[in-house]
């Protein structure tokens, strides 16, 4: 899947075009954040920081359960990082190279997994 271009993007999100620059900041920061995924793949690291950053709004900067949830983030990343790097790299007709890619593919889920009870964590706190 590629990114849309800017203007299909626009006209996905429903921006008029006085509008592009929120389109622009909302790039610029994904790209930022995401500088460790291809391009198609950056998307959801926005996602996945919007989410924590919302759910532990509410509490205190050095709160436990906050920093909890921030380092399983960290450690989703690291995994979806792994992920692809093993993905891109990897021979599929290999079979050692596919066990390899679903191997990680499990970790990621896990930490998708932990990630998950971390945002509850910090919304039940």
């Amino acid at each position: 899947m590629l990114l849309p271009s800017p203007l299909e993007f626009d006209r996905r999100i429903g921006l008029k075009r006085e509008k592009g620059s929120l389109r622009n900041s909302y790039w610029r920061q994904s790209v930022r954040l995401g500088k460790a995924f291809a391009l198609p793949t950056f998307c959801p690291v926005c996602t996945f920081q919007l989410i924590v950053k919302n759910a532990s709004s509410l509490l205190e900067d050095k709160n436990p359960v906050k920093l909890e949830a921030e380092a399983m983030l960290d450690d989703l990343i690291n995994s979806f990082t792994s992920l692809n790097s093993l993905a891109n790299e990897s021979d599929i007709q290999v079979a050692s190279s596919r066990q390899r890619v679903a191997d990680a593919l499990m970790d990621t889920i896990t930490s998708l997994d932990k990630f998950e009870q971390g945002v509850k964590d910090c919304l039940e706190a």
